[in-house]
């Protein structure tokens, strides 16, 4: 079985039904953690997900230091082997330039393994299983490599070979003995990380928890003070329709409205003085005079506003003698009344309305923001709840249970 085959088998996953074996030697071995508030659970996994962290860099110091002998050995095998003189040697110089041209490749494979475990030695941090695998793949990959110049050396270099090969061997089999050792490291390692990533997405789920509060938190703030502003505003509305100035300005309008009151008297005076029928019977010819008096008697004050020219003031004289031309100085009323400003506090008070529109606006705003956080927080919650459950089922799958305090 070559190095890369072992290592293979060393990192597969235990399988359904693998029996006792898939257990990593750990039936029966049950750990209990007692957990007493919730947030406590992500800590006390954070202390396995860190305790796990410091086998695997123990671990990784042992791999170090074997590569930082095995460096050293080999760089002496090396030497000896560059140093090998077949110059003595009663063979064909045929023979001996072939036999010391697979020796220096040998040398190079030699030489590439070492840059290969020192790139990996000083490269940056990896899984365990990643860093056993580029290992146990460097050496698998010498050994095909190295084969043939191997084989064709050992023709007239015997004893030389023969030691630096045995010692790449001590080396995979020392890596090979530490992988066998720590399987249950590598198990425990892969569960490890599905912890880690759960606790991850509860620790996360805790932030945007949190984010989510304070967002509510503020909105109601800002409802709270918009709420202020608005009772301010009001209190100005107030002060205002209390004011000297209202008071007067009220008055005036209570004048308009009697004047009004006798100018809707007139009309109504006017308006029952004229034939309406008999006057539809005089111009029914005409469709536009009979649209007019049609107008005029289904609403009298809205058809003399529309009536410019007043034509109805000369259709009523030449039909029934009527005269009802005072009608032209009630539409000039109608045209001064309806173009009457607002007073000083109308416009105030209008604008404060408007302000109070906005507030109002501004703080349904606000309430509908409270309604779409407090969604998120239960979505959040639930899939926070479901995070946590996997994550207590995983923990029952390494034989470890977690006790909650019970609430009474």
């Amino acid at each position: 079985m070559s190095f890369i085959d072992k290592i293979k088998r060393f990192f597969e996953s235990p399988q359904p039904g693998a029996g006792a074996e898939a257990d990593n030697g750990n039936a029966g071995n049950v750990i209990h953690i007692r957990v007493d508030e919730p947030d406590e659970l992500p800590l006390k996994v954070g202390a396995l997900v860190k305790a796990n962290g410091a086998k695997n860099q123990a671990l990784r110091e042992q791999i170090e230091q074997k590569i930082a002998v095995f460096e050293s050995d080999a760089g002496k095998s090396i030497e000896i082997l560059r140093n090998v003189n077949l110059s003595k040697r009663n063979e064909y110089e045929k023979i001996k330039t072939t036999v010391l041209d697979n020796l220096h490749q040998y040398i190079d494979y030699m030489r590439k393994l070492l840059g290969e475990l020192i790139k990996l030695n000083n490269g940056a941090e990896q899984e365990l299983a990643d860093y056993f695998g580029k290992i146990f793949s460097s050496l698998n990959e010498f050994t095909k490599a190295s084969y043939v110049p191997y084989e064709k050396a050992t023709y007239l270099i015997g004893k030389e070979m023969a030691a630096a090969r045995s010692l790449v061997r001590q080396f995979g089999q020392d890596i090979s003995a530490l992988a066998e050792q720590n399987k249950a490291l590598f198990e425990e390692t892969r569960q490890i990380g599905k912890l880690s990533n759960l606790n991850n997405e509860i620790e996360k789920s805790k932030k945007l928890k949190n984010d989510i509060r304070h967002e509510i938190a503020y909105l109601g703030k800002k409802i709270e003070a918009l709420g202020i502003e608005a009772w301010a505003l009001d209190g100005k509305v107030v002060e205002i329709k209390n004011s000297t100035e209202y008071l007067r300005e009220l008055e005036e309008k209570k004048k308009y409205s009697r004047k009004q009151e006798d100018y809707d008297r007139e009309l109504s005076e006017i308006k029952q003085k004229i034939d309406f029928k008999a006057l539809a019977k005089v111009f029914h010819h005409d469709k536009k005079k009979a649209q007019l008096i049609k107008e005029y008697s289904q609403n009298f004050k809205k058809a003399l506003w529309e009536d410019e020219t007043l034509k109805i003031v000369g259709m009523a004289k030449d039909s029934q003698n009527l005269d009802i031309s005072q009608l032209r100085e009630l539409r000039a009323i109608m045209e001064e009344n309806e173009n009457l400003p607002l007073t000083k506090s109308e416009k105030k008070i209008l604008e404060i309305g408007d302000k109070q529109k906005g507030l109002e606006a501004e703080r349904a705003a606000a309430k509908a923001g409270i309604n779409e956080e407090n969604k998120k927080l239960e979505r959040i919650a639930k899939k926070q709840k479901k995070t946590i459950a996997e994550l207590k089922e995983l923990l029952g799958e390494m034989n470890i249970i977690v006790e909650e305090e019970k609430e009474e």
